[in-house]
């Protein structure tokens, strides 16, 4: 059986407990500088970027937890096929995530388009 035949997206406050796990902070990366705007071509950008042997991104925003992290989930789901649980969980091993109420809704909307198609939206 595939992976679309079992998965479903689950609830907002299922996703919140897989969210901020890990305790304390990474060090100098976690703070961030506001005022830079990724944008829309953030995905393309980064999947450019991170496609050389030696390619790496940072991406941040104001407070480096929800804009830039709902960012980086998004490109998950769509380039490396994860979903957003998976997303979640591959973050969450590094550093702490907050999306707020809004994106999270809006990745679970992503996440049912292309996990959960015969579920209809």
């Amino acid at each position: 059986m595939s992976r679309n035949d079992t998965y479903e997206t689950p609830p907002a406050s299922e996703l919140q407990r897989l969210l901020w796990v890990k305790a304390g902070t990474s060090g100098h990366l976690d703070e961030v500088h506001p005022g830079i705007y990724i944008g829309d071509i953030a995905a393309g950008f980064i999947r450019t970027a991170t496609s050389s042997l030696a390619g790496k991104v940072l991406v941040h925003c104001a407070m480096g937890l929800s804009r830039s992290s709902s960012l980086v989930l998004a490109y998950l789901m769509i380039h490396e096929k994860m979903t957003l649980v998976e997303a979640i969980k591959a973050i969450a091993q590094h550093r702490n995530i907050c999306p707020n109420h809004g994106f999270i809704e809006q990745l679970r909307e992503l996440d049912r388009s292309l996990h959960c198609p015969s579920k209809g939206h």
